[in-house]
């Protein structure tokens, strides 16, 4: 019996790309019974068909978080899962909640090895008809799409720590300071956590348009800049007492991000 499944992609080349595969290398196991290119459709087609197998692009269009708006809305999610995305971050998520291998996932542009490997594991969890083991991947699945909704409507930066990995909301954030080979991280609500990663890592991670690297040892949020003074040497005053010392070279590019970002 092949595995009926539905293609939900709106990047047309995308989808031609994984309907090829598909027919070319897995046309003995699979059977693609329906496309679709938005939620709306999506929602519609899913719960009229009622496929075995979705192959469903995390950003649909202008929806960002489309997996998560056509999962939330299916009243029937028995369905196995393979997501399909361009965006890196994903990778991120996914490997740093180290789902147990119940969440299939494929980066563009698609691998033809990666699309078969990730068809044959569905067929054998098909095979199976382990409940429990659906179950599992239904809950992971849930969970990682909340996790990536949460990210996206709060953007946020991966801290290594000495107890493993934290996830920090960047609007959060008030400053970095170096501290040795590790860093100190200031956040709103008067939390300093000290990451092992020093303030390179930082500064190669963080968006550009809104944290400034005033001085070798700070990067700030410019959204908390409150004051800024020459007295005894260039500093930054931000939120919650927090001082950035600011390098007299970098003094012209700060003035101009700060207005950059107070035009937004």
């Amino acid at each position: 019996m092949k595995i009926r499944a539905i293609i939900v992609e709106d990047e047309a080349l995308s989808r031609a790309t994984l309907e090829k595969i598909l027919e070319r290398y897995c046309s003995n196991n699979v059977e693609i019974v329906g496309f679709s290119d938005n939620v709306q459709d999506s929602v519609r087609l899913i719960t009229q068909v009622q496929p075995d197998l979705l192959f469903l692009d995390i950003k649909l269009g202008a929806a960002d978080n489309g997996a998560f708006e056509i999962l939330q809305s299916l009243k029937r999610n028995d369905f196995h899962v393979i997501f399909t995305t361009g965006e890196k971050k994903v990778e991120k998520i996914l490997a740093a909640h180290k789902l147990q291998n119940t969440i299939s996932y494929l980066l563009k542009p698609l691998s033809i090895d990666e699309v078969i490997e990730s068809v044959d594991r569905v067929r054998f969890k098909m095979e199976q008809n382990d409940v429990q083991s659906m179950q599992l991947q239904i809950d992971q699945m849930m969970k990682f799409v909340s996790t990536l909704y949460q990210a996206n409507i709060d953007p946020r930066v991966e801290v290594p720590v000495k107890s493993g990995i934290e996830f920090i909301p960047l609007g959060e954030i008030i400053m970095l300071r170096a501290s040795r080979n590790s860093c100190l991280i200031y956040c709103k609500k008067g939390e300093c956590k000290e990451s092992t990663r020093n303030l390179n890592y930082f500064l190669s991670v963080l968006p550009q348009t809104e944290f400034f690297l005033t001085s070798r040892s700070h990067i700030i949020n410019l959204h908390y800049v409150e004051k800024y003074t020459g007295n005894d040497g260039p500093t930054v005053y931000l939120a919650n007492k927090c001082q950035a010392s600011l390098s007299r070279s970098r003094k012209d590019e700060f003035f101009k991000a700060l207005r950059a970002i107070q035009k937004r």
